[in-house]
């Protein structure tokens, strides 16, 4: 991890995608501290649909929590034009190399709706202390985010040296309802 300040609060979205992006995790052992903290949090779940994310390289490995099951359904993301689009997957087996060379459903498996999530584990570029997320610029978790039910939980998942007490949002930003990774 790079143990540089961060930029000051009024710099805008473009100086902070910059400095987290430079913001490296360097622990071997922080994703599994992080995956241990979400199966706490599924441990307290009835059966629930789980929408996840593949990570990219700079981004918690789900797999794992995703191959175990812990009783849940998991859907995955698909990029479909400027949209997500969620299928059940088991396995990262069942994918294919997608848009940013991340896994993804096959475009032929059942779609889930948005209204049919429990729970939003969320990937983003940096989260808040605040609750607050930046993404990467695309947008496509704002759309997605802005069509679940009203009250499904959202959980920002990131590496702890892409945490900080607050990020630049937009109106259109939703915060989270919990960070991990803290």
């Amino acid at each position: 991890m790079q143990a540089t300040s961060p930029p000051p609060p009024d710099s805008g979205k473009d100086a902070w995608r910059r400095w987290l992006r430079s913001q490296i995790e360097t622990d071997p052992a922080a994703g599994e501290k992080i995956r241990l903290e979400i199966a706490g949090i599924l441990a307290a779940l009835p059966p629930s649909r789980i929408a996840a994310f593949s990570g990219m390289a700079d981004e918690p490995d789900l797999w794992p929590l995703v191959e175990e099951g812990h009783g849940h359904e998991w859907l995955m993301p698909r990029i479909d034009g400027a949209g997500l689009v969620f299928h059940p997957m088991k396995s990262r087996a069942d994918g294919i190399a997608g848009v940013f060379g991340i896994i993804e459903p096959l475009a032929s498996a059942p779609a889930a709706h948005p209204a049919e999530i429990d729970l939003v584990l969320c990937p983003g570029l940096g989260f808040g202390r605040d609750l607050t997320r930046i993404g990467r610029g695309k947008g496509f978790y704002d759309r997605l985010l802005a069509r679940l039910r009203p009250g499904t939980p959202v959980v920002g998942v990131a590496y702890p040296c892409r945490i900080v007490d607050s990020v630049p949002t937009d109106a259109h930003d939703i915060p989270m309802t919990r960070v991990i990774g803290v």
